[in-house]
């Protein structure tokens, strides 16, 4: 069997010799396939019928599968090895999907060159069998969640090493991209962000960095109701502890030598603020306040709270 090709992640491919199958096969067929392509060996019978004919009886959902095994054979000569048991590939006749490429170095990426890693990461075009829709088949769904969020978690820890090898090279823009690509599979990993902040920063892009916090508060609070951890808050302080002071717009503060370190306040009641020009419950103004020399983080600790 030549030329036999299956890729799984993202929209799936299916080609035997550069001829594209997915619109000829009836779908239960061509889940067949990829189910079978993304196992590791032959698989039973048994466990092929109830996981694509869950909806009928165990004698129905067998004489399915042997009437959508005897299409495949027409589709696929000399691919399938099949007896009254099982159901695989023949020996050495397996396709090399891009899932398996994936599994193969995630296993030991330490062991694994650069460009190897970066080539399989690339091979993630998205979530596993990407719009592929199988109805009456709840044994199939389940798997293909499964299976699913297993190449999903693959993917990001693949280009989250990636992003760690090359800073550690030294080639930090080359770093950021792939912080940038675990983002693309994944934009609500606060993990992704921190990694991306923490990047952006060490290339001198402090700006970048700072609107990359705001980038993750907005998607953790808008898609998951929650909001950044302390920790992730306290490395927003830090980065933003190394920006130039503001100027002062009332008093030309004395020349500044040093920064304070970032501190992490306690929360701020509104009873407790005072503001320039603002009547005090008393009736009083307030008096205008010392100017804060290197306290950049502080304000902006306190203007985050």
């Amino acid at each position: 069997m030549r030329g036999l090709r299956v890729l799984l992640l993202g929209r799936p491919v299916l080609e035997v010799d550069g001829q594209p199958l997915t619109r000829l096969m009836a779908v239960k067929q061509q889940a067949l396939v990829f189910h079978l392509a993304a196992a590791n060996g032959p698989l039973p019978r048994t466990r092929l019928a109830a996981l694509l004919w869950s909806e009928v009886d165990e004698a129905a959902a067998r004489a399915n599968l042997r009437m959508a095994l005897t299409r495949l054979r027409r589709w696929l000569p000399d691919a399938l090895d099949i007896d009254a048991q099982q159901v695989g590939f023949v020996a050495g006749r397996a396709p090399a999907t891009d899932l398996s490429a994936i599994e193969a170095v995630a296993r030991e990426p330490a062991r694994n060159a650069t460009e190897t890693l970066a080539l399989a990461a690339a091979g993630y075009r998205g979530p596993l069998l990407d719009g592929f829709e199988l109805s009456g088949a709840d044994g199939f769904e389940h798997w293909l969640h499964q299976l699913r969020e297993r190449a999903r978690r693959l993917a990001v820890e693949l280009r989250g090493h990636l992003a760690v090898r090359l800073e550690a090279e030294g080639d930090v823009a080359a770093a950021i991209a792939h912080a940038r690509a675990w983002l693309d599979i994944d934009e609500t990993d606060e993990n992704g962000h921190v990694a991306l902040m923490r990047l952006l920063a060490a290339n001198g892009q402090r700006t970048a960095a700072i609107a990359q916090y705001e980038t993750c508060r907005a998607i953790l609070g808008g898609q998951l109701g929650a909001r950044p951890s302390a920790d992730t808050y306290a490395l927003y302080c830090r980065i933003h502890a190394d920006a130039p002071p503001r100027v002062a717009t009332t008093a030309t503060p004395a020349p500044v030598t040093a920064h304070v370190a970032p501190t992490m306040l306690p929360p701020v009641t509104l009873a407790a603020v005072t503001v320039r020009g603002v009547e005090r419950a008393g009736g009083a103004s307030a008096a205008p306040p010392a100017p804060l020399i290197g306290r950049d983080a502080d304000v902006a600790a306190i203007t985050e709270r």
